[in-house]
């Protein structure tokens, strides 16, 4: 990918002629902040606030990440010019991509399927947009796979006192470049791992909470810039399910229309962005329900299930976020051999067709191509999501004999199950049921996934 991005290959086929944003744009937005971080100034101020001489990277990207993020770059600012920096962080990021590579197929555990996902790092072709602008998130996809690799049971990290110590590190780390996983809170809890979250929740807060003790109008700024609900224009390069309802109301909905707003609780909603209003909150609720009808021990199904509800419900998912998705597809496919994963990560890798908008010209925002633009990486997310959802689940009654549980992956029938009675297992949907045991038996409930789920092999009385 990095040779196809230097010979300009590809160059055709990406945002850079519509982008805004030249070459470099985001490193030259962290090495900015990092600039003012040295200089007594806010890192978030606007570059358009700045005295002039002390501006020394331009950029039409605003800085919304964490303070830990411009004191990195405030010591790679004295040591570098902004233009070099960026050929350095190229080969940083590629650094990276070939790191996730051989943790993809150290993961010995799943045969020959590794070497499958291991290629999916290197024909993903949104990595050359990550790499146009300078990005950081393949560093966020390399703690991303960390956790989801050691959920999958693959143990990156090994065993022992130091896994015990860098996965939430990892995991803190990630929060500290793009918050999101942040959201993992809720499948750590769900797995009884608290001592997780108030490990890599303690060191955010320790990192970052001094900072913003003592400039809380940076702690507004910070919260104002990635807490917006709604996405605003939506540019060619804007890839994330908001983006694409939005493209649809724009192109079904009078200017004189999309123009009014009204009152949804505390919001201001404009008539455009009232679809995603009412779709977002019962993703978060799918999201939250999906999670409580996991097994405590489907860990991986639960943080891999709230990264496609973060792509589902963010206004601003650009197309080298995808990125960050690379280990979702990855893992699953190594887990499951599942043909969704497979799917999903062809839709997200092929380039969007970018030059197609030259033969629309004017008004292409209401061309159907502007719509089908922004359709199919947000489909490939959706498929994701109803694909790792816990739709239906098994109830084993407690009479069934004890299995031992399989060590496979929950996508594929467990091996060696001992033969149950036919009338042990019973399948529901969207309900629970029980069953009263003899006198002086308690009840006694086992919720697993799918009747393919390696459940299905679980402990009765879990």
């Amino acid at each position: 990918m990095l040779a196809l991005y230097l010979t300009g290959a590809l160059s055709w086929m990406f945002p850079v002629t519509s982008l805004p944003a030249r070459r470099g744009d985001s490193l030259f937005a962290f090495y900015q902040a990092g600039v003012n971080l040295r200089a007594g100034v806010s890192p978030y101020t606007d570059p358009a606030q700045l005295d002039p001489a002390l501006v020394r990277a331009h950029s039409v990207s605003p800085f919304r990440y964490s303070p830990v993020v411009a004191l990195v770059f405030s010591g790679l600012s004295r040591i570098s010019r902004p233009e070099t920096l960026y050929w350095v962080w190229l080969g940083v990021l590629e650094g990276v991509l070939w790191l996730c590579v051989l943790l993809t197929l150290r993961a010995r555990r799943f045969g020959h399927r590794r070497y499958a996902a291991a290629a999916m790092w290197l024909a993903f072709t949104p990595f050359c947009v990550e790499l146009y602008l300078g990005q950081i998130s393949t560093l966020m996809a390399l703690g991303i796979l960390v956790l989801l690799l050691d959920a999958a049971g693959a143990r990156p990290v090994g065993e022992g006192r130091w896994r015990s110590v860098l996965l939430p590190l990892a995991w803190a780390g990630t929060m500290l470049i793009k918050v999101f996983t942040v959201l993992f809170a809720a499948a750590y809890f769900r797995a009884g791992k608290r001592g997780m979250v108030l490990a890599g929740g303690g060191i955010v807060l320790v990192l970052c909470g001094a900072y913003f003790a003592t400039h809380p109008a940076d702690l507004r700024h910070f919260m104002a810039v990635n807490s917006g609900p709604f996405v605003g224009l939506v540019y060619p390069g804007l890839m994330g399910f908001q983006a694409f309802i939005r493209s649809i109301a724009d192109h079904v909905m009078p200017a004189s229309l999309r123009s009014v707003y009204v009152g949804l609780g505390p919001l201001d909603v404009s008539l455009a962005n009232l679809p995603a209003a009412v779709i977002i909150p019962v993703i978060v609720a799918l999201g939250l329900w999906g999670t409580w009808r996991l097994r405590s021990t489907d860990e991986f199904r639960g943080l891999a299930l709230w990264i496609a509800v973060f792509f589902l419900i963010y206004r601003q998912v650009w197309e080298y976020h995808y990125v960050m998705f690379i280990p979702v597809v990855a893992c699953a496919y190594m887990m499951t051999g599942a043909r969704w994963s497979v799917w999903a990560w062809a839709i997200m890798a092929l380039p969007t067709p970018y030059a197609l908008l030259n033969l629309v010209g004017g008004g292409m925002e209401q061309s159907p191509l502007w719509i089908l633009l922004h359709a199919a990486k947000p489909l490939a997310v959706v498929i994701s999501f109803v694909a790792l959802f816990p739709w239906r689940v098994p109830v084993l009654r407690p009479e069934a004999a004890r299995v031992p549980r399989p060590t496979g992956d929950w996508g594929a029938a467990p091996a060696a199950v001992p033969a149950l009675e036919p009338a042990v297992v019973q399948r529901v949907d969207w309900s629970v049921a029980k069953r009263r045991e003899p006198a002086g038996a308690v009840d006694e409930l086992v919720l697993a996934a799918d009747a393919r789920h390696p459940s299905a092999g679980a402990e009765a009385g879990e």
